[in-house]
């Protein structure tokens, strides 16, 4: 590692580091622990139109970063109102905020989706005069990819228990892909339960796909090795044809 190389990393890890340190500033205190374990326990579920809506949003977001030449991943945090808690039926919720990556746009390595809705929400609880603490609990997640190992400690430690996504973020991913940010046993707070490939997966990785496939404009030259040409043809050439 060249010492620029090293200097970057060290201000991506310090800027992660002052990032999950200002979330956990967040957290507060809820004073209602059997509420928050209950809201981890339940398996929650939308009706088919529900889910679909929210889905289309959160690829719709994926879709606006892709042609901002971002990582295509998009964000949706709502807010229960009513659900069944016997059947774990979500019946009425209210979308509080949406998001999209913005790190080649802000240069900034923390800016991903899930953070910007996470910024909302507070700069909504600021405006509203709500106590942000109070909502954490009651928000789910709908992402079109895994939250990375910043996200999910991030979502862990606001409280948010439930992370529908779609694809899997294998070189990145908090939620069992990388790391098992959501359910580590030695991480005190809650865990977060996570439904993988509620989200359409397939879509998630064709938009992956399409992003790195062209260029993204704050990645480093690649260094690729060049066969060196000989002058003279070797035993195995065929130059017949020449």
């Amino acid at each position: 590692m060249t010492d620029n190389e090293s200097g970057s990393s060290n201000v991506i890890v310090n800027t992660v580091e002052n990032e999950l340190s200002s979330v956990k500033n967040m957290v507060g205190e809820s004073g209602d622990s059997t509420r928050l374990a209950h809201m981890s326990e339940l398996e929650l579920h939308f009706d088919r139109e529900n889910h679909k809506k929210l889905e289309e949003l959160s690829f719709k977001l994926a879709g606006e970063a892709l042609s901002a030449k971002e990582v295509p991943v998009g964000c949706v945090m709502i807010l229960l109102q009513d659900i069944d808690n016997e059947k774990g039926q979500i019946l009425s919720y209210q979308i509080l905020a949406t998001g999209r990556n913005r790190v080649n746009e802000t240069k900034n390595p923390t800016r991903h989706a899930e953070m910007e809705c996470i910024d909302s929400i507070l700069e909504w609880c600021k405006k509203d005069g709500i106590q942000p603490q109070t909502l954490w609990p009651k928000i789910v997640v709908y992402v079109t990819v895994e939250p990375c190992i910043m996200c999910a400690r991030a979502l862990r430690l606001l409280g948010i228990v439930n992370v529908f996504y779609g694809c899997n973020n294998e070189r990145f991913g908090g939620c069992s892909s990388v790391l098992n940010v959501h359910n580590d046993e030695r991480i005190n707070d809650l865990k977060i339960k996570c439904y993988p490939a509620a989200l359409d997966k397939y879509r998630a990785i064709s938009m992956l796909q399409n992003f790195y496939m062209g260029q993204n404009p704050n990645a480093p030259e690649p260094r690729i090795k060049r066969k060196k040409c000989s002058n003279t043809p070797s035993n195995d050439d065929d130059m017949s044809n020449v």
